[in-house]
């Protein structure tokens, strides 16, 4: 008989009471008395300063204190935000500052230490990479992170949360090759012991930067990230099957997505889930009618990477919604759709003959691929500008 895994739904008005109930003695079931943990916050880089996005210090501080009580003797709370300002700056502008008055609480930039090349086993990107050296070596990971919709694969909960463990130059990489199979290898290294997630307001759309914020009031948390990131899926009316670095994690034994080997405790998901807008439609909102991005096959890896190169070229460029004027992007075959001189076909799922020039391949294609076509047909340059 299957053993069951758990995840546990909560929801309150106050964050440190949710977030107890939530765990319940999950984390003294994990933490070994003096062990030294890692805990990995969500704060979301130039959203930190205010953004509700950003796991909050009340729900750091009570994860650290009940990380000592279950024995702690070392939490390293760590981030590496640096891309955009150094992180030791943004922890103090972001007032987390008084964790390191909690007796063995520590703030760590990750990019202030060293990195260490590693290889997965049964990986499905490269053979090697690098990851922070600190993780590694820390005896637990605990994720604590927040429910959101992502512009590139579609929902992240606890699996990508760990994606700072990487330097900068690695980050960067992955996002344009293919991002779930980068958040997939890196937790076949190090993955999370325990996962809890800080939902009192989650995000929709675009996000994580772009999202827009939708009030849940909930908490919930587990031992297995694959577990918890399947319910968060499905919290947000989400079919986690088409979250691709779901289905890849579990299939590499990093946790379970199926639903009978889950116990949901607490609240029912069905009493609380909520339909989320997509990262395709807040981008088709975002257009104005001007352009259309459509998907006509329910690839969230090939929805994704074109989802990213338009929102991102968008708002990094300075574009307009009418610079993008008539534009059609179809990813795979849509019906009902006139091939004209700016349609652009995109995805190995295009099945119809279409004009080469006007297609990219790929499943997949490469976001910078897909970025590069749309700046030649609308005629915005050659689109070879990076922006990760």
């Amino acid at each position: 008989m299957t053993t069951k895994t758990w995840v546990r739904i909560v929801r309150g008005e106050d964050r440190t009471t949710a977030l107890r109930q939530a765990v319940g003695d999950g984390l003294r079931a994990v933490i070994t008395p003096g062990d030294t943990v890692v805990l990995k916050p969500n704060l979301n880089g130039a959203d930190i300063r205010g953004a509700q996005i950003a796991v909050p210090l009340a729900s750091i501080a009570a994860t650290c204190q009940m990380l000592r009580e279950a024995g702690a003797s070392e939490i390293f709370v760590v981030e590496d935000l640096s891309k955009h300002c150094p992180t030791l700056r943004l922890f103090e502008e972001s007032g987390l500052a008084p964790l390191e008055d909690m007796p063995g609480v520590h703030l760590a930039a990750l990019e202030e230490g060293t990195f260490v090349e590693v290889h997965p086993q049964g990986g499905l990107l490269r053979r090697s990479f690098h990851l922070a050296e600190l993780p590694l070596r820390a005896n637990k990971v605990i994720s604590l992170t927040t429910l959101k919709t992502h512009h590139q694969v579609g929902a992240t909960v606890s699996l990508k949360n760990l994606y700072a463990f990487f330097p900068n130059e690695e980050k960067s990489l992955w996002h344009r090759i293919d991002l779930d199979k980068a958040i997939v290898d890196l937790n076949l290294v190090r993955t999370a012991d325990f996962t809890i997630v800080d939902a009192f307001v989650a995000h929709e759309g675009l996000g994580p930067r772009r999202g827009k914020p939708v009030p849940m009031g909930l908490m919930f948390a587990g031992p297995d990230p694959v577990a918890a990131d399947t319910i968060g899926a499905m919290l947000m009316g989400i079919d986690p099957a088409g979250i691709r670095h779901i289905a890849w994690a579990a299939a590499r034994g990093l946790g379970t997505n199926r639903l009978d080997e889950i116990a949901v405790e607490g609240l029912p998901v069905r009493a609380v889930a909520r339909p989320f807008q997509t990262n395709l439609g807040h981008l088709n909102e975002l257009l104005a009618g001007q352009a259309a991005v459509l998907a006509g096959a329910n690839c969230n890896g090939c929805i994704g990477a074109t989802v990213t190169a338009m929102h991102i070229g968008y708002f990094r460029f300075g574009h307009k919604p009418s610079d993008f004027a008539g534009l059609k992007v179809c990813i795979g075959d849509v019906a009902g759709i006139t091939d004209d001189a700016r349609t652009l076909w995109v995805s190995d799922h295009v099945r119809s003959p279409v004009p080469p020039e006007r297609f990219v391949p790929g499943d997949p294609p490469t976001v910078t691929a897909v970025w590069q076509a749309v700046c030649r047909l609308m005629g915005l340059g050659d689109g070879s500008r990076s922006w990760f």
